[in-house]
């Protein structure tokens, strides 16, 4: 019944996750202190944490539009299907 739109649903719901898991670690500054202290600094630019927390915050406003917008086309499917479907 559903299609594609669980899917999607399902999908931006475990990218949801994951950014929610990361969004904090751009700001805690003893995580930040911890990491510039290891050979990860030359890799990593720890100094625009800011600017990562910001893309992060982004890209949980995009999955979730995503995942609300895949709802809504769960709901409109189940809603418009045939009983023999359901």
């Amino acid at each position: 019944v559903f299609g594609n739109c669980i899917i999607v649903a399902r999908g931006s719901a475990q990218c949801l996750n994951l950014n929610c898991g990361l969004i904090l670690f751009p700001i805690c500054r003893h995580f930040l202190t911890r990491l510039r202290a290891t050979s990860l600094r030359f890799m990593v630019p720890f100094d625009s944490s800011l600017e990562y927390h910001i893309y992060i915050g982004v890209a949980i406003a995009v999955f979730a539009t995503t995942h609300v917008a895949a709802h809504i086309c769960d709901f409109h499917r189940f809603a418009h299907a045939e009983e023999s479907e359901i």
